[in-house]
């Protein structure tokens, strides 16, 4: 789960992607994104959003949306260093980095 602001919550799950409303008296479901795929990691960094994805026959995803999710565009992640496996298996976890 990842924190959009204080009144959003990103929820990643086997089945999706859920953005919540937090600013009620109960959670709100706003919009699901990537139904039916497994998200496995969500992040939050300079007003984007980011969802690791599992598409299963198309592999592992990254996506990113500038505008809290009415698009999203697919990105390149790290390439494996030389002789590494070159396989990504799983996004399991992001993190903002230095802007080099």
């Amino acid at each position: 789960m990842s924190r959009g602001s204080t009144d959003t919550a990103l929820v990643g799950t086997r089945k999706g992607l859920f953005h919540y409303d937090l600013g009620g008296t109960e959670p709100e479901i706003v919009a699901t994104h990537f139904l039916g795929s497994p998200v496995s990691a969500v992040g939050v960094a300079d007003g984007s959003w980011y969802a690791g994805l599992d598409h299963g026959h198309f592999g592992v995803k990254l996506h990113r949306s500038d505008d809290r999710g009415a698009t999203w565009k697919e990105v390149a992640y790290p390439a494996a260093p030389e002789g590494e496996d070159k396989a990504t298996r799983l996004i399991w976890s992001l993190a903002a980095g230095h802007d080099s």
